[in-house]
C-alpha cells in the first residue's frame, strides 16, 4: 500500500505518492501579485519577519547568523509558526521550526540575517509539505 495525497488543481482531481521526489514550492504572496510572490520578499531582521502582514509561512536564511546563544545555519529552512512573549522580556519573539536541525527555535527580534521567501530557494518534499505545514495554517 502506498501513501498518497489527494487535492484538486484547476477542478482536476490529483493523487501524488508520498514519498515522491517531486519538490513543491509554497508561495508567499501578501500583496495579490503572482509575479512579485515568485520573486519573494527579503527581511533583514527577525523583527521584520514578526512586523510583517501577513508574516511569511516559509523563509529561507541566506546567511548564517547567531544571536542570543540560537544559531541559524545558511541556506536554513524555516516554518514560521507564530510569535511569543518570553518571561521576563516585553518583547515579541518569532517562533519557528527548522527544517535542517527538526527543532522549535525562539528567535531575539534583534537577530539580523538576511532571510528571504522566494519559492525557487525552498523546495519542499510533500512529505515535509503534510507533516511540518499544516501546524501553521
Amino acid at each position: 500500500r502506498m501513501d498518497v495525497v489527494t487535492g484538486t488543481i484547476h477542478g482536476n482531481a490529483i493523487s501524488v505518492p508520498l514519498h515522491t521526489d517531486v519538490q513543491f514550492c509554497l508561495i508567499h504572496d501578501p500583496d495579490s501579485n503572482l509575479e512579485r510572490a515568485l520573486i519573494g520578499y527579503e527581511y533583514e531582521s527577525i523583527r521584520d519577519i514578526i512586523a510583517a502582514n501577513p508574516r511569511p509561512k516559509l523563509i529561507r536564511s541566506l546567511s548564517h547568523w547567531e544571536y542570543d546563544g540560537v544559531a541559524v545555519d545558511d541556506d536554513e529552512v524555516l516554518v514560521v509558526i507564530g510569535t511569543i512573549l518570553i518571561t521576563g522580556d516585553e518583547r515579541v519573539w518569532l517562533e519557528a521550526f527548522s527544517l535542517k536541525s527538526h527543532t522549535t527555535l525562539q528567535l531575539h527580534p534583534n537577530s539580523r540575517a538576511i532571510l528571504t521567501t522566494r519559492p525557487l530557494l525552498i523546495p519542499l518534499h510533500l512529505s515535509d509539505i503534510v507533516e511540518y505545514v499544516p501546524q501553521i495554517f
